[in-house]
């Protein structure tokens, strides 16, 4: 066996050296002239002491070296865009990309009224992210002509590195936030396109993106119906916050479209356009929320239930009562045996606070649709709460005798409020 093993190493060394060999082989981006170059820009002293020496060192034929000079040129040559826009926009169509990126990414550092201008050759640039720092520059600075589609480089890898100097890397200097405060006040469908493919990217809370959100939406009626449209499964909650977003400040101008969502026999419109009615917060649309629980969608239950604790107009709280108790009777179909079955008399003594609401469509109960009771009690009994206790005691009585103990706790606080309060 020991002579086998002898040439079986031996065949093993035959297949292994070659490898070694071609591994140590100079690859296409370590050729001979680009170390050469690499080092040359290494050891250069760059002397800045005059705009005219920074322009000759970005002649140079060394593509690191004007790289190296990109990076290092003081604040007042980019700032200088009168005498060297010229210079800067060639270097933007340079051959070599370490070039290009250096530039765009100083560019950023320095916005000014001739950036616009300047970054138009990168506006074609082969490299997608090349492209989309040139058109948030463009757009900030009023050029409206940048194509929307190539921010989407900036939504997908907010996080990817351009090359920058010699031989680093830096960070994209646009974020998504700065992408979508530029080209919201286009008013352009795609940026609502964008916002559904990518709503983790969107600036959430910002009130300045909510407003001008807002203006947009109103003025254009085709952006309703596609925030309306079926939701990203990727990120449904991010999505939420957009629909809420958009809504907030939109004003009255988009609530007939909002009543017909409510009135879609799609599901996922009902849905978001009753999450736009609670982020609106206005109550002409409760009568047609209360409408709207008509259908057999529990998702769309909860929804409504938690926009008319957003609106909290007077005569609803008797809805988010019946929509309670639907949701504790559904808990036994949803979960059989593992739950202890609400007690008629608890039920009975429910129905009695909602029994003048003939107009509540509710003959049959809800269908499991991934929402389980537990997230529609909890959200409605969220929506009770923001009324206050004092407004809601015999409810909360009652429900010291519910079967599960979330609702028992949370009417225990809600009455320990109210003893405080009085």
């Amino acid at each position: 066996m020991r002579p086998f093993q002898g040439l079986w190493g031996l065949a093993v060394l035959w297949l292994w050296v070659p490898t070694i060999v071609q591994a140590q082989h100079v690859t296409p981006a370590q050729d001979p002239v680009s170390i050469r170059q690499k080092h040359e820009a290494q050891t250069f002293r760059p002397d800045f002491s005059s705009e005219q020496l920074i322009r000759q060192c970005l002649e140079n034929p060394n593509p690191y070296l004007v790289a190296r000079t990109l990076q290092e040129a003081p604040a007042p040559f980019w700032q200088n865009l009168k005498h060297n826009q010229k210079i800067i926009m060639k270097c933007l169509l340079h051959a070599h990309q370490v070039v290009r990126s250096t530039a765009i990414v100083r560019l950023a550092e320095f916005p000014s009224s001739r950036t616009a201008s300047t970054v138009k050759p990168a506006l074609k640039d082969p490299d997608p992210l090349i492209r989309a720092v040139a058109a948030t520059l463009a757009l900030r600075g009023g050029d409206k002509s940048a194509p929307l589609s190539c921010f989407e480089e900036i939504l997908k890898n907010p996080g990817r590195g351009m090359p920058f100097g010699i031989d680093s890397q830096v960070r994209i200097p646009v974020t998504p936030a700065d992408a979508y405060r530029a080209w919201v006040p286009l008013a352009n469908p795609l940026v609502l396109h964008l916002c559904k493919a990518y709503p983790w990217t969107t600036p959430l809370g910002d009130e300045a993106f909510q407003r001008n959100l807002g203006k947009e939406v109103a003025r254009n009626p085709v952006l309703i119906a596609t925030l309306l449209g079926r939701t990203p499964y990727r990120d449904p909650y991010s999505y939420r916050q957009v629909i809420c977003d958009a809504f907030r400040f939109a004003g009255p101008k988009v609530i007939p479209c909002l009543q017909e969502g409510l009135r879609s026999p799609d599901w996922c419109v009902r849905e978001n356009a009753a999450r736009a009615c609670g982020a609106m917060k206005d109550s002409r649309l409760v009568p047609d929320l209360v409408a709207a629980l008509d259908t057999d969608w529990a998702s769309v239950h909860r929804t409504i239930a938690w926009a008319l604790g957003e609106i909290q107009a007077p005569g609803t709280l008797p809805v988010l009562y019946r929509l309670y108790a639907v949701a504790k009777s559904a808990e036994q179909t949803e979960f059989g045996h593992h739950r202890s079955k609400p007690s008629g008399d608890f039920l009975t003594r429910l129905a009695a606070l909602s029994s003048t609401l003939k107009e509540m469509k509710l003959a049959k109960p809800p269908k499991f649709d991934g929402y389980f009771s537990d997230s529609r009690i909890v959200v409605t009994l969220a929506a009770i709460a923001k009324f206050g206790p004092e407004r809601s005691l015999e409810f909360y009585r009652i429900l010291t005798q519910s079967n599960d103990s979330y609702s028992r706790q949370e009417a225990t606080l809600q009455l320990e409020r109210s003893a405080a309060f009085q």
